[in-house]
């Protein structure tokens, strides 16, 4: 809700777009959490922490992984379409995504998920940044 929220704070209105950019990043830091969140989670339930992943399970957490980047993507490409440099920026961002996403559907655990919170990061910016340019074009 941060885009969102500086969106209004700067103009005094809500705008379609300035959800749609919300949801493209917001959804990709919820996933960023998600995977720090399954790496720690044997410790996490033995503290006794509540966290989402404790709350609702490991697999439940993995598919929800998933979902944040579908929900990330059908927002960027929704607010950069019909730009075809957009659409293709986003489906290539997509595809490179699916190792990420595979691993974490895996099973991947411990120090293994730590590519996965790096490469959401970066996959946060880049689609940031295809989707800024494809709407300046």
């Amino acid at each position: 809700m941060a885009t969102a929220g500086s969106f209004y704070l700067q103009s005094l209105r809500i705008d379609g777009d300035a959800l749609l950019a919300s949801c493209a990043v917001g959804f990709l830091a919820v996933a960023i959490m998600l995977a720090n969140n399954i790496r720690d989670v044997a410790g996490d339930t033995v503290a006794g922490k509540k966290t989402l992943v404790v709350r609702i399970g490991e697999g439940p957490a993995r598919m929800l992984f998933v979902a944040c980047y579908v929900v990330a993507f059908v927002a960027a490409i929704s607010l950069v379409w019909p730009s075809a440099v957009g659409v293709i920026g986003l489906a290539v961002l997509f595809a490179l995504a699916s190792p990420i996403l595979r691993s974490v559907l895996a099973g991947a655990t411990g120090p293994a998920l730590i590519p996965a919170l790096v490469k959401t990061g970066m996959m946060q910016m880049a689609v940031a940044v295809v989707s800024s340019v494809a709407l300046l074009l």
